[in-house]
């Protein structure tokens, strides 16, 4: 695991240089059950990693999401990430569900695109797009699951819809967290990612509620 100042100054070069939560949200903050047609939630939630200079917990991205069941075993998610003054962004997604349960199993894709501000250009903009393919396993109250985020950097767009420098990446990582309450939920969760020999653990705690199931 990284450690003190070098992890802190790894993960910032991740948002400004690689762009990955300037271009995909760190959190997961959603279970291998699918929403019932029709049913539909919304939560906030908040993320951050642990400083171990100062041994505090550090903010890294605030999130408020929402999904809407689409059909049998089919539902998508809408979620709005960022941190003020530093990067934003949206992501879509849809996840299938394989296994109805009790032991579930679900496939989801989602894609996204942010904006955060250059570092070395004040009238310049990193935009990033993507997409992150995730398989999530569980039960009703405990979830697993592992990701790839797959991210494109474009530093400049002119009017004509060039870019000025392109670069690709991928990146996986493993979620453990918990759906806490039926209509009310609280969701815990602890997201693990590994880039150039190296891990970084993001903390993440959501809040969401649910309309009622019609069965």
């Amino acid at each position: 695991m990284l450690k003190g100042s070098k992890k802190l100054l790894l993960l910032f070069c991740v948002v400004f240089f690689w762009g990955l939560n300037g271009c995909v949200s760190m959190s997961t903050f959603q279970s291998p059950q699918v929403l019932e047609r029709g049913q539909n939630s919304l939560g906030f939630g908040v993320s951050g990693f642990l400083d171990e200079t100062d041994e505090k917990l550090a903010i890294y991205e605030f999130d408020i999401f929402t999904r809407y069941g689409l059909a049998n075993r089919l539902d998508g998610g809408i979620k709005i990430f960022g941190l003020p003054g530093l990067f934003g962004g949206i992501q879509g997604d849809l996840k299938y569900q394989i296994l109805k349960g009790p032991f579930f199993v679900s496939v989801d894709l989602a894609s996204f695109y942010a904006t955060a501000p250059s570092i070395f250009d004040d009238d310049d903009n990193i935009n990033t797009f993507g997409f992150t393919p995730l398989i999530l396993v569980g039960n009703r109250t405990f979830f697993g699951g592992a990701k790839i985020n797959y991210i494109t950097r474009i530093d400049k767009i002119d009017l004509f819809g060039s870019s000025s420098e392109f670069r690709a990446k991928g990146m996986p990582g493993l979620v453990f967290g918990a759906m806490l309450g039926k209509k009310a939920q609280i969701i815990p969760e602890v997201n693990i990612y590994f880039f150039d020999g190296e891990s970084a653990l993001v903390f993440g705690l959501g809040l969401q509620g649910k309309t009622p199931s019609k069965k």
